[in-house]
């Protein structure tokens, strides 16, 4: 202990250790120091299911909450992708051979999927235009500057969640057994 001879200081420590202890603070520190990545299953998929809905909100609802709603979706995305196999929290400079293959393969599958979601995204809209010009209903189609940025904030979440879905169902299970969890 560093308060060697202050009782308040020490017994503040201990109770500030079991605090962390009882919490799980210790244990994620611990996890978060030791350089393991995190896999994500569930979370971008909940993730990409709130930037659909997003995208929904800014068609029907209101002109710029959809948009509002995606870029928090973009933005935790990019924020879990840390944590994820993509990430580098170890620190360390170079990732080896094993790591860049897959981070490499998972933005490649992010990729694919976001440019797959695009180029349906264009299709739909030309359709839908040449479907008015012939009267056959009214379609939604981008006009404001807000539609704009949630498409382009919804493509770069589906790119970042996907990328981080294929990274942990690539990344190969632990070795050794940890007691800790």
């Amino acid at each position: 202990m560093p308060y060697q001879g202050d009782p308040i200081a020490e017994k503040l420590d201990k109770i500030a250790g079991a605090f962390s202890d009882a919490v799980g603070l210790s244990r994620l520190q611990r996890r978060f120091n030791s350089g393991r990545t995190v896999r994500f299953r569930f979370t971008p998929l909940v993730l990409l299911a709130l930037a659909v809905a997003g995208l929904w909100a800014e068609i029907a609802w209101y002109d710029g909450l959809g948009f509002l709603i995606v870029m928090v979706v973009w933005l935790t995305s990019g924020a879990i992708q840390a944590f994820s196999p993509m990430g580098n929290l170890r620190g360390a400079k170079q990732l080896d051979e094993r790591e860049a293959a897959l981070v490499r393969s998972g933005h490649s599958i992010g990729l694919l999927a976001a440019m797959g979601v695009a180029v349906l995204g264009c299709l739909a809209f030309g359709m839908g235009s040449t479907a008015e010009l012939a009267r056959l209903g009214s379609f939604w189609q981008p006009q404001s500057g807000s539609d704009w940025f949630a498409l382009a904030f919804f493509v770069l979440a589906i790119e970042a969640n996907v990328a981080t879905i294929a990274g942990s169902a690539k990344l190969p299970e632990p070795l050794e057994d940890d007691e800790d969890e």
